[in-house]
């Protein structure tokens, strides 16, 4: 969308260009819907189709190429983190991770960008050992731009900042990563007011296959056990702040 229609893909589905069905890079499965991924991934997708020049066989060689390479490297950013937090196996903690038939499967054989997310997460977790708190505030904020799942995980970090660095570590860390995010972001943003926001978020909501969807059956399972009236939303909905907040 980007690159070989000048296009904004959080504003321009695939729909939206005239005979994308023909388009080998254009994907059918959500056509109507724009991008729901950071914007750190959308440049990254840019990027990838620009070197891959149109072609199918080289864009996925390089998606799933960079996939590799984010694997490879969190081996030995996964065996220092480890061992810097006194694990008395690190190397269990590699192995663990190099053998995860879950990482196998959807990272490198799918394709998928959740080991971009994670690598950048691991690097965070790496400059915080050593107090590097703006760098790893840094890091944890592209973590957000790859995937919004990552927003789970800020609270947290912002909580330890202050106990090891203090409120005016935070403030700068937080100030660092703003100003990272905006430069990676402001292309995008600037046609913000006319992005479909309902649509992104009624793909948030397709959890078929995934870990969260999962839960989501659990849920479904524990409102047919316990409730005779599915219909009680506000006991449901206890329900579900009690699931979550366990999970």
């Amino acid at each position: 969308m980007q690159h070989h229609y000048d296009a904004n893909p959080y504003v321009v589905p695939s729909a939206g260009v005239p005979g994308y069905k023909f388009d080998p890079l254009l994907h059918n499965d959500y056509p109507y819907s724009p991008i729901h991924y950071g914007f750190l991934f959308a440049e990254i997708c840019r990027l990838i189709c620009a070197l891959g020049h149109g072609e199918q066989a080289l864009s996925v060689f390089l998606f799933k190429g960079l996939n590799w390479l984010a694997y490879i490297a969190l081996v030995p950013a996964i065996y220092f983190v480890s061992k810097r937090l006194g694990a008395r196996r690190p190397d269990l903690s590699v192995y663990l991770f190099m053998w995860n038939p879950i990482i196998l499967l959807q990272s490198l054989s799918n394709g998928h960008n959740d080991i971009l997310m994670a690598l950048l997460v691991v690097a965070a977790f790496a400059a915080l050992l050593y107090e590097q708190v703006e760098l790893a505030m840094v890091a944890f904020v592209a973590a957000v731009l790859i995937k919004g799942l990552w927003l789970i995980g800020l609270p947290f970090v912002a909580l330890y900042i202050v106990r090891h660095g203090g409120w005016h570590r935070l403030l700068s860390s937080i100030l660092v990563g703003t100003a990272v995010g905006l430069l990676i972001s402001w292309h995008y943003l600037l046609q913000w007011d006319q992005v479909d926001c309902g649509a992104i978020l009624q793909n948030f909501r397709y959890t078929n296959g995934s870990f969260i969807g999962a839960l989501a059956d659990t849920m479904t399972a524990v409102k047919s056990l316990l409730l005779r009236n599915p219909t009680n939303s506000g006991l449901l909905f206890v329900l579900q702040i009690i699931f979550y907040a366990e999970f």
